[in-house]
């Protein structure tokens, strides 16, 4: 019986952490799109760029950013990442592209929905992110995704 309950423990697990259908798909042409899949904001590549995240969630925020260690935000909170270089011609993913997923911390949180609402106006080639739960029917966001031509995207 408890190998039973391990074993549909670890199924569950499983299924759980499977990927999931990202709610933006960068364009192969990078033009507009019909479609859910478009850029939010664009930037230049031959620039640093910088991230602004504003945490209007009311809850503690998790977040990350080219292998950064996890750094904390807390509600009502705002934190300025910056200085990236995205290397359109670099030969790692970690150079050519940014990824910056933000989750509620696991502990007393996990089931929090987010929303990004991305500044589309971008000033000194900084992004601002307005993190808020989401509305029912509204898309859920973990992620922020700059992608080598500077387009940003959510997932």
């Amino acid at each position: 019986m408890k190998r039973q309950i391990v074993v549909t423990a670890t199924v569950l697990a499983t299924l759980l952490m499977s990927p999931m259908l990202g709610v933006s798909q960068p364009s192969p042409t990078g033009s507009q799109e019909p479609g859910y899949w478009q850029p939010l904001a664009t930037v230049n590549v031959n620039r640093p760029v910088s991230l602004t995240v504003i945490n209007n969630t009311g809850i503690p925020l998790e977040y990350s950013a080219r292998n950064s260690p996890i750094q904390r935000i807390g509600a009502g909170g705002r934190v300025v990442l910056g200085d990236y270089t995205i290397n359109p011609n670099a030969q790692s993913d970690r150079e050519r592209n940014l990824n910056v997923p933000i989750n509620p911390p696991i502990e007393g949180y996990g089931q929090v929905l987010l929303h990004f609402d991305i500044d589309s106006n971008v000033r000194n080639n900084n992004v601002t992110v307005t993190v808020r739960p989401a509305n029912p029917g509204e898309r859920i966001d973990r992620e922020l995704y700059f992608d080598e031509n500077g387009r940003v995207y959510v997932f």
